[in-house]
Order: structure tokens, then C-alpha cells, then sequence
């Protein structure tokens, strides 16, 4: 009997803390978990502060992806039980004063960091677990963590910009038990920086980064001899310079890491090609470290872009994403490292036109011609993409082509027209009775008379492979594309701003990523409408 007590009153304590919830939020009581992520809510509603009115003895609170710029001190006093909090992907410029004495796990990711405060964390005396990763952080002081807790284990420094790091970074917090530096592009590491560190306890994990094996890293090779820290040895490998190209540093003798002067080993060329297409310009150097590069353009320092960059981190070459008529000129790649070298080459970008000749694949570029061939797709000639037709018309293609594929010859049977998305009932059925079981198509699909009772069956199926109300499932369209005997049927759908709108959306998102649905959203933010999908069958 007291047991059944306790259920009850264990069941009415949840259901309490589920009620005191806030708006466009959603609680657990079990877990005491209150989540105010923008998906939650469904309709592009953030936060820009704390919500009030919270579940006072919340535990977890989950603050993600709003639009929160700054955070009084005392905005957690409503929640005196807080021992986890996710303020990631938000618009703090720094890390915000948090007088939270009982936080253990602080999630700071994907703000827009470009500096942090010095004594950032002084007040978080039982931190554990601290995560700042994907910001601009190109660097870190040590001071920042002067009064961190003696408690903070874990520290995740992952995805950040990082160009050095100060050789102190460590001292306020020796009691590390892992630190995590992947994925940044940091080359070398300073001298000592892991001495604070107890090797028997402590792990760090260098992976994905860019490592040059030249004489400034030896230290490290030879604190590795004794000191079993690495998370992956194995995988943690050097990248420059080519002798050592993806052999892990611990497998590199301390004496192998040496300097020597940069030379370029192969020079640009002169270049003719026309404009839209791709190319890189080579520099080919070799050198320990790898050089400062530097970039002109008929005599005058050139700018790097998303454009035009360099082709990766231990590249000289010049890579251009897609050639403009402005980037002909003479470029002079240059080097500084012990001996500075140059050398250079011209490149002539020439103009597209129609019928010149200059083919990709089997038809001509689209450069001058308004389409993806040399006649524009609204005028009923070949098209990949709806937006390449006017009006109500959608382009009859079935997106089947390997995604680096950026054109098809119109002869091909997968390229098509722009039309009126339309398609006759007894085709629809014909193609839905090879798709479906025998029992699913007899009781829904089987003696279809109109395109009514098309759109009212897809409706219904497609709210059934969703999980969600019929409701939910709105303007639906049928198109056939192909001009096989066994073309492809596409039905066009949109999903409302709401909860049973978002969870649809997330359940096509999974079921194509699983391989079960062959489909495409597309946000749009028009009205009550949160996305449109287009189902391929």
C-alpha cells in the first residue's frame, strides 16, 4: 500500500513539474529536463534570454540554437537544482558570468567567440565537463581558466580555428583528466605544454589536425616515448612534410623531425580556358616548416576568397571554384623561408558562346545560353531543376544522377521538359500496385477513378509511413517524370508550421537518411507553410 503511495505521488509530482513548463518548451519530469531548443517550438520562435517559470528543481536545461546575446548573473536563480546547461549555437560574444555554484557540465558550442575573458570560470566551483567548440577562437589564454575548478575534468576544444596555442595554456588545470583538440588547423604544439598533465591519468586527443613533423614538434615526439597520453596513436599522424605524409608521430623517431629550406618544385604554367570552368594554378613546394605562401596578380598582392583559395593546408596552388573573364592576368607564386623564390605564369580566361565548339560531356556549357543547355529550359528544352522553368511548370527530371554530376546531354532518357505536373489515375495505380504489398494496395490504392481519390490515398499512406494525422499532410500534387514505360511518379506535399508539422519533417529526414523514402525538402517560409517534400516512387 505504501509503495502504491509513493507511485501516486511520484506520478502527481511529474505531472506538476510537466505543467509548470514553459511555453514553447518541452519537460520531462522524470529526467527533470527542460528543453527550449527552436525545434521544439516549431514555428522559428528563440529565445533571447531565459525562459521564466520554469520547473523550479530542474536539473537539465537545454538552451541551444536561440538567439540568447547576453546573460545577466543572476538569470538561474529560478533553478537552484542546475547541474547541466546547454547554451550552444547562441549569440554570446564571451563567456556570460554564471553564478551557478552546483553546475557540473557547461555546453558553450558554436557561439561567436573570437576571444574569451580571463577568469572565465571562476565561479563554477564544481565543473566537470566544459565543451566550447565550433567558434572563431583562433587562440586561447591561459588566464582564462585561472580560478577553474579543481573539479573540472574534461575539457573539449574541438573544430576551433586554433592557429597556436600558448605554452601555459595547462597551468590552472593540471587535474585534466581528457582534452580534446580535433579538427582544427593546428600544425605544431608549443614545447611542454602537456608537462602539467599526470601521464598516468590524463588523455589528450589530437586528431584531424594538420600536424607538421618538423624540428618544432620533436619535443613532442620524444615526450610520447615515455608518456602513453594519445588517445589514437595510431591515426594521430603527420601531414607535412611529404617524407613523413600520414605516419603517426609517435612511429617518428625524435631525430627525424628536422627543418630545411622551402624551394618550389614546379612552377605555374601559361593557361588558356574558358570561363566557368575550374582550374588550379600549381606552386609546388617542398620544405620543413611549410612557408609562408604568397599570391600576386599582375604585380599586386592577390586576395584569397571562397572563390579563389589555396587547395589545402600544405598547398601552394591556387585553385579557382569558377573562372570569371576578370582573372585573366600574370600570378607570381612567392615563398619566405630562409630563401625567398618566386615564380609565376599567365592565365587567359576566354568568354562562352553558343556553338563555339567548347563542349562539356556531349553538349555545349550554358554559359550564354539561359539554361543547362544552349537553349533554356522555359522553352520546353532540357532542365535539371525546377527553378529553370517559369510559371507553374516543374522540370521532369529524376534527380537519379550522382550528385557530382552537374549536367546531362538532352538525348540522355533522364533528361526532360518543363510540364504540368499531372498524372492519370490508372498510370498512378498501375505503378503503385508493383511498389506496395498485395494487402496495402487492395485495401487502399485498387479501383482509383479520379485524381481526387489519388491525392486522398497519398494523404493517407503518406500519413501512415509518417506516424502523423492526415491532417497534417497538405496540398498534395502528382507529377509522372520520365518517357519510359516504367516512368517515375513524384507527389508533392507540404507540412504545416507546427508540432505534428516539424515531427513530419523529421521523420522524412530519417527515413531517407535509413533509404526508406526517396525524397527532397525544401524550406520555405511562406505563411502557416514549414517546408515542401517531394516524394519520388
Amino acid at each position: 500500500m505504501q509503495a502504491l503511495l509513493g507511485l501516486v505521488l511520484l506520478l502527481s509530482l511529474l505531472r506538476s513539474l510537466e505543467a509548470q513548463c514553459p511555453d514553447v518548451c518541452a519537460c520531462t519530469g522524470l529526467t527533470r529536463t527542460v528543453d527550449c531548443r527552436p525545434e521544439i517550438a516549431g514555428i522559428g520562435f528563440q529565445f533571447t534570454s531565459i525562459p521564466d517559470g520554469g520547473p523550479p528543481n530542474t536539473r537539465i536545461l537545454i538552451m541551444s540554437g536561440n538567439a540568447i546575446s547576453s546573460l545577466p548573473p543572476d538569470n538561474f536563480t529560478a533553478y537552484p537544482d542546475l547541474v547541466t546547461l546547454d547554451l550552444s549555437d547562441n549569440l554570446l560574444p564571451d563567456v556570460p558570468i554564471l553564478d551557478i555554484p552546483q553546475l557540473t557540465s557547461l555546453t558553450l558550442d558554436g557561439n561567436p567567440f573570437v576571444s574569451l575573458r580571463d577568469d572565465a570560470f571562476t565561479d563554477l566551483t564544481s565543473l566537470e565537463n566544459l565543451y566550447i567548440r565550433r567558434t572563431p577562437l583562433t587562440t586561447l589564454n591561459a588566464t582564462t581558466f585561472n580560478g577553474a575548478a579543481a573539479t573540472l575534468e574534461n575539457l573539449f576544444l574541438d573544430e576551433n580555428p586554433f592557429t597556436e596555442l600558448p605554452p601555459d595554456l595547462l597551468t590552472f588545470i593540471s587535474q585534466l583528466q581528457m582534452l580534446s583538440l580535433t579538427n582544427t588547423p593546428l600544425q605544431t604544439l608549443p614545447d611542454g605544454l602537456f608537462d602539467p598533465l599526470d601521464p598516468l591519468t590524463a588523455q589528450v586527443d589530437l586528431l584531424n589536425n594538420p600536424w607538421s613533423c618538423d624540428c618544432n614538434l620533436a619535443w613532442f615526439s620524444t615526450y610520447l616515448t615515455g608518456n602513453n597520453i594519445l588517445v589514437d596513436d595510431t591515426n594521430t599522424v603527420c601531414l607535412w612534410p611529404p617524407a613523413h605524409r600520414n605516419q603517426p608521430i609517435s612511429a617518428v623517431a625524435s631525430t627525424e623531425f628536422t627543418c630545411y629550406a622551402s624551394v618550389i618544385t614546379q612552377s605555374p604554367q601559361n593557361e588558356t580556358i574558358f570561363s566557368n570552368l575550374t582550374l588550379t594554378i600549381s606552386c609546388i613546394i617542398d620544405g620543413a616548416p611549410f612557408p609562408e605562401v604568397v599570391w600576386m596578380k599582375d604585380t599586386v598582392l592577390f586576395n584569397l576568397s571562397s572563390r579563389v583559395h589555396l587547395e589545402n593546408t600544405y598547398s601552394a596552388s591556387l585553385f579557382f571554384e569558377s573562372l570569371e573573364l576578370s582573372d585573366s592576368g600574370v600570378y607570381q607564386c612567392s615563398i619566405e623561408n630562409g630563401a625567398d623564390m618566386s615564380s609565376e605564369g599567365e592565365i587567359t580566361v576566354l568568354e562562352h558562346t553558343c556553338f563555339d565548339g567548347h563542349l562539356s560531356s556531349d553538349h555545349e556549357t550554358d554559359v550564354d545560353c539561359g539554361g543547362e543547355f544552349c537553349e533554356p529550359c522555359n522553352i520546353s528544352q532540357g532542365c535539371l531543376l525546377d527553378s529553370d522553368c517559369v510559371g507553374e511548370l516543374v522540370c521532369l527530371f529524376s534527380h537519379q544522377l550522382p550528385s557530382s554530376l552537374s549536367y546531362i546531354s538532352q538525348s540522355d532518357p533522364l533528361a526532360f521538359t518543363c510540364a504540368d505536373p499531372s498524372v492519370p489515375p490508372t498510370l498512378f495505380e498501375t505503378i503503385l500496385q508493383t511498389e506496395l504489398p498485395v494487402d496495402i494496395y487492395a485495401s487502399n490504392v485498387s479501383g482509383l477513378q479520379s485524381e481526387s481519390d489519388l491525392q486522398s490515398t497519398m494523404q493517407r499512406l503518406i500519413a501512415t509511413q509518417l506516424d502523423v494525422s492526415e491532417a497534417t499532410i497538405r496540398n498534395i500534387r502528382l507529377s509522372t517524370v520520365g518517357k519510359t514505360l516504367r516512368p517515375l511518379v513524384q507527389v508533392w506535399f507540404e507540412l504545416p508550421k507546427t508540432r505534428t508539422g516539424v515531427l513530419a519533417r523529421s521523420r522524412v529526414v530519417e527515413q531517407v537518411d535509413r533509404g526508406d523514402l526517396r525524397a527532397t525538402v525544401r524550406i520555405v517560409d511562406e505563411g502557416e507553410i514549414l517546408c515542401r517534400v517531394r516524394l519520388n516512387i
